[in-house]
């Protein structure tokens, strides 16, 4: 075939040359595309060679196309393997899933990678959100988060935003992306998504990259992203926000926040959190928040100490002792005994006799004393009954007037 390339490209007849190159195209075995391609490269017939390569995108599989790249580039033809991967890209976003795919069969993560990067940053957004769903839906959720991260990091904000209306408009998939994204992403990322996010006005996606993070991923990797996000100067991590936050949150759901602001030794926005969603409440909900926190500790880097004894500190400068007394209670009946010790411990340090003389009268305040007039007191329904279960013993006058009394039919 070569030789006839050859010869016609040099008659009139080279106008059916690209007829001829387009049925050899969809129709040659990989292997011998290779080699004509070569065979006119080595004639100088470079372009001819591009449109038999040309041809073969268009005409074949992404399996196929991949297969191509791969024989060019062994047979050292590295410039031909580049056109063809770079035309392969020009398909559409269906082919472009295929694409990656064969390309990771083969182990090019490389090319696959460029293959991603170049689709988020110069197709329309419209075209990206489509190449999202697609690896959605063929099981590339990971790939998926990855197209997302780089529009986010590098398309202007209004391409991005119009990226996330297309992909909730057409296929209601935000939520699921952001959720995933943020399971699976490395702190900076995910820092970056919310970030950016934020900085289009998607307070709503921002906080759910937000609260996932926190929620679902170890304290070491959720106190990075919150220090990268304190960085940045995050609103949601000033001390005011969190404040708020921590009022009106469960304190169920406050422990992760606890414990990645602690590994991340943000301790002032630790304090925060402490305060609304302990120090601020009652005791019942303290004792909630610590068991929380204990539960989800890592015991690698346990963070539960650090935090409870922030909290102690609290609570001695911000509670009267009659509530730290109340509290040492509830914490015995919740059977968090080490907490109740530890927090009886430093209340009676800092407030010597008057925390116990509180503590004393929280637990006995429920008791009926023996000399107190409410325990002498009868209820109404025990009027002829004493206390041990004797009837009372009648006065002399009563006596007298039951003696004299007449009884009917006598």
């Amino acid at each position: 075939m070569l030789e006839t390339v050859g010869l016609l490209a040099a008659t009139s007849l080279a106008a059916a040359l690209p007829q001829a190159l387009g049925a050899a195209a969809a129709e040659r075995p990989v292997a011998d595309i290779v080699e004509i391609s070569h065979g006119l490269g080595d004639r100088g017939l470079s372009d001819l060679a591009q449109q038999l390569q040309a041809g073969t995108v268009v005409a074949r599989p992404a399996t196929d196309v991949t297969e191509l790249i791969e024989n060019l580039s062994r047979r050292g033809l590295l410039q031909d393997a580049d056109f063809v991967l770079d035309s392969a890209q020009s398909r559409s976003t269906g082919h472009l899933v295929a694409l990656i795919n064969a390309l990771r069969m083969v182990r090019n993560h490389a090319a696959s990678a460029a293959v991603l990067e170049r689709a988020a940053l110069t197709r329309a957004p419209g075209d990206i959100a489509a190449l999202i769903h697609d690896l959605h839906a063929t099981g590339n959720q990971k790939l998926a988060c990855d197209v997302l991260i780089i529009s986010a990091a590098r398309r202007p904000p209004h391409d991005f935003l119009t990226l996330l209306s297309t992909l909730d408009e057409g296929h209601r998939e935000v939520e699921w992306v952001l959720k995933h994204a943020a399971r699976t992403s490395s702190a900076s990322d995910a820092a970056l998504l919310c970030r950016a996010l934020t900085n289009i006005a998607l307070a709503r996606h921002a906080e759910t990259v937000l609260t996932c993070t926190l929620k679902e991923r170890p304290t070491g990797h959720a106190g990075q992203f919150l220090t990268i996000l304190h960085r940045a100067g995050a609103a949601a991590l000033t001390e005011e926000a969190l404040l708020a936050r921590a009022r009106r949150t469960p304190p169920t759901a406050l422990a992760p926040w606890a414990l990645a602001l602690a590994s991340a030794r943000l301790n002032r926005q630790l304090d925060a959190v402490l305060r609304g969603g302990g120090v601020e409440r009652d005791p019942g909900d303290i004792t909630i928040l610590l068991r929380q926190i204990e539960n989800a500790d890592s015991s690698s880097i346990p963070m539960s100490g650090q935090i409870f004894d922030r909290l102690v500190h609290a609570c001695l400068t911000l509670l009267p002792v009659e509530s730290l007394a109340h509290l040492v209670l509830v914490l015995e009946i919740a059977s968090l005994r080490t907490y109740a010790a530890a927090f009886a411990r430093q209340a009676a340090a800092r407030h010597s006799g008057a925390f116990a003389s509180a503590l004393r009268k929280e637990r006995t305040k429920n008791e009926q004393r023996v000399l107190s007039s409410r325990f002498w007191r009868r209820d109404p329904g025990d009027a002829h009954v004493s206390r041990d279960g004797i009837p009372p013993v009648a006065t002399g006058r009563a006596r007298r007037q039951g003696q004299h009394r007449r009884v009917p039919g006598q």
